[in-house]
């Protein structure tokens, strides 16, 4: 099987470990990846066994979708009368209609991977070919976007790839007092109230470790005011802002909570490592993402200063019962979101997408 992964520069940054993962754990199965990434990052990142680098161009008004796929073709290898690939499997929603052009084209299946609620509508309305035409199989990252996707309209073309990582042999130690404690920040930039909450929240873990680290991603610090918000609050000797904070991950992965104070409807990797790696994640309700939900969390009811000032006093007051959520946490990623199910739940969608069984047809057919 010949799969094309199309990834955005945005997706990338992001999730370059769980691509990885994905790209190498196909190839064990003997699937041939062509990894299609724009052309600025054509030789940037490693190529993985049984994998071969693609250039996407940008883009734009002098890049019409047709054009990137034309020069997209012409750097697949031909074999005779067969398709240059099955499987389009587009990861960033900027690529969604080139790989809905190629699959015309080139007559794959193509997958589409819905990875944030608000990308359900575009997802369930788009068509190969324009209206009539062929519907892609939408890829979700756990069942509460699959389910979004079908009360959409998207039955029987939803398949359900829960996204998975590589957890720890074991959970760690975490909030102990003979060491600097360390918090990381999951944040996006576009809620700045309830970023800045979480950050003057922690001031009440300052009063118990002065030295303590808070770690943010330095762009999305930025469009919330973070930064000024620490000044203010005489708070910038704690805080450590990180370019492109999810690339590096290994390294946040030796703290001690994660935060995740915003309602954003995005699934990200980062937060299976966190609790795979051992660490207390602590988040607001987010019906979109099924880990929130699960017991090895802790969950706040509003995103107030108050309200995060109070989970560090029962944190703080008892490590140990911490401690036993976060490994909660831990058992959960082990027992439900591991990278070899996530590899394996990919793979039989593309065989799903490649055999009868599949209803890529156009809205002129019944739904199942």
């Amino acid at each position: 099987m010949r799969v094309l992964f199309l990834y955005d520069a945005a997706f990338l940054e992001r999730e370059a470990e769980l691509a990885a993962r994905l790209e190498v754990g196909l190839a064990d199965e003997g699937v041939r990846i062509f990894r299609g990434v724009p052309e600025s990052l054509v030789g940037r990142s490693e190529e993985h066994l049984g994998s071969q680098e693609i250039g996407v161009p940008s883009p734009g008004l002098f890049a019409p979708v047709r054009m990137q796929a034309t020069q997209v073709l012409a750097q697949l290898p031909k074999s005779g009368d067969d398709l240059p690939v099955d499987v389009i499997h587009a990861f960033g929603e900027p690529l969604w209609a080139l790989g809905a052009r190629l699959a015309h084209k080139t007559g794959a299946a193509l997958a589409l991977e819905v990875w944030k609620s608000s990308q359900t509508a575009r997802a369930v309305g788009l068509r190969i070919g324009g209206s009539g035409g062929r519907a892609p199989v939408l890829l979700a990252p756990d069942q509460a976007i699959a389910s979004r996707l079908e009360e959409a309209g998207a039955q029987g073309r939803v398949r359900v790839t829960r996204w998975g990582v590589h957890a720890a042999s074991a959970p760690r130690p975490i909030l102990r007092r003979d060491r600097t404690i360390g918090v990381v920040f999951m944040i996006s930039g576009r809620d700045p109230r309830a970023s800045r909450a979480a950050l003057l929240g922690a001031k009440r873990l300052l009063e118990h470790d002065p030295d303590a680290v808070l770690i943010a991603e330095a762009e999305a610090a930025h469009k919330t005011g973070l930064w000024a918000a620490a000044g203010d609050a005489s708070m910038l000797r704690n805080l450590s802002l990180i370019d492109r904070l999810e690339q590096g991950r290994d390294l946040l992965m030796r703290a001690d909570m994660l935060l995740v104070p915003e309602v954003t409807g995005e699934h990200r990797s980062m937060l299976l490592s966190a609790m795979g790696s051992g660490m207390l994640v602590a988040a607001v309700p987010d019906p979109d993402i099924d880990a929130i939900a699960c017991e090895g969390v802790m969950r706040l009811q509003a995103q107030t200063e108050e309200a995060w000032a109070g989970l560090f006093d029962g944190v703080l007051g008892d490590a140990d019962s911490a401690e036993r959520q976060a490994a909660a946490g831990w058992s959960y990623v082990r027992q439900q979101r591991r990278a070899s199910t996530h590899i394996a739940s990919v793979l039989d969608a593309y065989e799903w997408m490649c055999s009868g069984d599949s209803v890529p047809i156009g809205e002129h057919m019944p739904r199942q």
